[in-house]
């Protein structure tokens, strides 16, 4: 639907579409109800209505044909192109021309909108070189009456649909995106329009937007206007809705969370991973991991969450804390989890484990690491390990095996008194029998190589 002409500076006319009639129907306003439409056969208005040049701008839509191997065939898709038609000095509109940038073998070209001004004409496409689906372009009109070379509005476009564009009071800028988070399906936004700059993307939020497509908005006023929506309790499929606002239309803030559950050791996708999302009032959302191990949520203002993602056969990472306490943008946050699987006997290192020259005490960076272990153990209560510690090889071998001992010891102490079933736990000092390098007794090397044999490490011995 769109506006169709002004005729006073009360009166306008509207026109949209209807499915099971395929016309087009005009229907005007006083300012204070809607009459009955009338029949607008061949004219499919969808955008702004009128230019200054009395030209209107509508869709087509049909399947179209696609060339390949040699031959025409039917295309799998809807196909929309745009056309035009000009209001003739006997109040007739003249047969539409078709935009130039129409390729019906190609791709669909629609949702019109053009400025009062009649200079910029904003569209919707699936055209080569877009960021995603469909996304919003616009045209100039160039010194010959022609329309420019298209112009892809990368600050709103996403690898989604980007549809339905407007243009409401002063600069705000409404359009329809599935690419961005929302309550579901296409969702109404509104951006700031600078010149050819976009800023202040933000989601509507409801009521404006429900579970369904919501798109197509078009103010009529400060407090007024129309949109199309497919949501439930409608009359049909896609129903016209009219709105009076209690307030001028601001968008909410709203907040998402999206990232991928990564294997820690390969960093390859898992799929099927269940990510668990806790609110501070203790209750859980839970979501399975796609093919490429990305995941999402819906996040409200001034909350804070806790995000864990766990599956069969891996260690269940830690717990990452997550809070939209202090934004003040609308804002997605990206967050990826790992997991490491399970492999009986295989050795885990531990980062950053640290002992004085001859000690085996537990430093307060060492310690900071140990808690790490602590919360994978206090994640995955059925799994059982054993703590190793190793020395390089500088020294006697006989103080070695007995210094990595009580280093691994005291480390086990440590988990121990952080909660820690003593039965879960063993300590095993290797001494300098297991270096991962070449520098055994005798070789010189240098500090960080002998540095890579100093290591402590965890490998899980039964589940």
């Amino acid at each position: 639907f769109g506006r169709f002409s002004y005729d006073d500076g009360k009166n306008e006319t509207w026109a949209f579409t209807e499915i099971d009639r395929s016309l087009s129907l005009g229907i005007t306003s006083d300012g204070k109800r809607w009459h009955r439409p009338t029949d607008r056969v061949g004219l499919a208005v969808v955008g702004n209505g009128l230019s200054p040049e009395h030209r209107a701008y509508l869709a087509r839509g049909g399947y179209g044909f696609i060339l390949g191997d040699g031959a025409l065939s039917y295309a799998t898709e809807f196909i929309t192109e745009l056309y035009y038609s000009k209001k003739l000095d006997d109040g007739k509109w003249s047969t539409p021309f078709p935009f130039r940038y129409n390729d019906v073998n190609k791709h669909s070209v629609g949702d019109p909108y053009l400025t009062m001004d009649g200079k910029r004409l904003y569209f919707a496409s699936n055209m080569p070189g877009g960021l995603g689906g469909a996304d919003i372009y616009y045209v100039d009109r160039i010194a010959d009456g022609d329309w420019g070379s298209p112009i892809n509005l990368k600050d709103i476009n996403t690898a989604g649909n980007e549809r339905t564009p407007s243009i409401g009071e002063g600069d705000l800028f409404y359009f329809a995106s599935d690419g961005r988070i929302g309550l579901g399906g296409l969702d109404l936004f509104t951006a700031r329009l600078k010149g050819d700059i976009m800023t202040g993307i933000q989601n509507m939020g409801y009521p404006a937007n429900s579970p369904q497509d919501d798109f197509a908005f078009t103010a009529t006023g400060k407090l007024t206007g129309l949109m199309s929506s497919n949501r439930s309790g409608g009359l049909g499929s896609d129903d016209i809705y009219s709105f009076v606002a209690k307030e001028p239309v601001i968008a909410k803030l709203i907040f998402g969370l999206e990232g991928k559950v990564l294997n820690r050791d390969t960093g390859q996708p898992i799929s099927g991973a269940t990510v668990q999302l806790g609110h501070g009032d203790g209750s859980m959302e839970k979501v399975a991991t796609a093919s490429d191990g990305s995941f999402s949520f819906g996040l409200g203002e001034k909350s804070e969450y806790k995000l864990a993602a766990e599956k069969a056969g891996h260690i269940r990472g830690p717990v990452s804390k997550i809070s939209t306490v202090g934004l003040t943008r609308s804002t997605v946050i990206y967050k990826d989890l790992y997991l490491g699987e399970i492999v009986i006997g295989k050795a885990i290192k531990i980062d950053n484990i640290f002992y004085d020259f001859d000690r085996s005490n537990i430093r307060p960076d060492a310690a900071f690491e140990l808690d790490k272990l602590v919360e994978t153990l206090k994640e995955n209560p059925t799994i059982w390990i054993e703590l190793g510690s190793h020395t390089d090889s500088r020294g006697n071998d006989v103080y070695n095996q007995k210094l990595s001992q009580n280093r691994a010891t005291a480390a086990v102490n440590y988990i121990i008194g952080k909660g820690i079933a003593k039965e879960r736990i063993t300590a095993k000092g290797y001494g300098e029998t297991m270096l991962v390098n070449q520098c055994g007794n005798g070789v010189k090397c240098t500090e960080e190589e002998h540095q890579q044999n100093r290591r402590t490490e965890f490998k899980i011995v039964k589940q």
